[in-house]
């Protein structure tokens, strides 16, 4: 992803994540890790700075099938 803002403010954000997943006829279950790296623009009124980063994370998904009331 790029991001551009008015002004010198150029930055990117990549992420990577890998996801294991299991699925069945009525269920599907999946988690994993992910890494973001970013450098973006931060500005107010009086300043612009730019911030750059990395963010280690997770995700967690379970979906089951529901059952007519």
């Amino acid at each position: 992803m790029l991001s551009i803002v008015p002004g010198d403010g150029v930055g990117f954000y990549d992420r990577t994540a890998v996801t294991l997943g299991y699925a069945t006829k009525t269920t599907t279950v999946s988690l994993g890790p992910s890494l973001a790296i970013y450098s973006m623009p931060v500005c107010n009124i009086v300043i612009c700075n730019r911030v750059v980063g990395v963010a280690p994370g997770g995700r967690a998904f379970a979906q089951g099938a529901t059952r007519p009331a």
